[in-house]
């Protein structure tokens, strides 16, 4: 039985094994980018779906903003923006990273609200990536901004 080399065979191996190792180095900001993308580093919003408030009954709900696969994400700045359509009588604060909504609906109806939120890193920017400032490393984020609509449905009280 002969074991001749086949160079066709290898000569497309040689490519692929080449830009395997390069995708898959550690060291590779697109690398880092790519799979930062794949299991969507960026930040959300918890809970999807808040409480209904009860007509004139105290309501006091939190939303809170955090990133994705991120275990760091205190370290990071939170720009969150709120609509302000809120039911009547409920007012809404925000603190780092919390959405407090508060107060006693006033008012029976459906009402929509948009809240907004923009991540910016602590450290330094350069262009449109983020660096953590300790090793020049991408601080691991695929999106800088999400949106959520939710809805309000004041009720009557039992």
């Amino acid at each position: 039985m002969s074991h001749a080399i086949r160079p066709r065979r290898t000569l497309f191996r040689l490519p692929i094994a080449l830009l395997s190792t390069l995708l898959l180095s550690a060291c590779s900001p697109l690398t880092d980018l790519l799979f930062d993308c794949i299991d969507d580093d960026g930040p959300e919003l918890s809970p999807r779906v808040i409480p209904n408030p009860v007509l004139n009954q105290s309501y006091d709900v939190r939303i809170t903003a955090s990133i994705k696969n991120e275990p760091y994400d205190d370290s990071f700045r939170y720009d969150i923006q709120v609509s302000q359509t809120l039911p009547p009588g409920l007012t809404v604060d925000v603190f780092e990273r919390q959405i407090r909504i508060t107060g006693a609906a006033t008012e029976l109806g459906s009402y929509t609200f948009d809240v907004g939120v923009t991540i910016d890193d602590p450290y330094h920017t350069h262009g449109d990536d983020y660096y953590d400032g300790y090793n020049g490393t991408s601080s691991g984020l695929c999106r800088h901004h999400t949106q959520r609509m939710y809805h309000l449905n004041v009720r009557q009280g039992s």
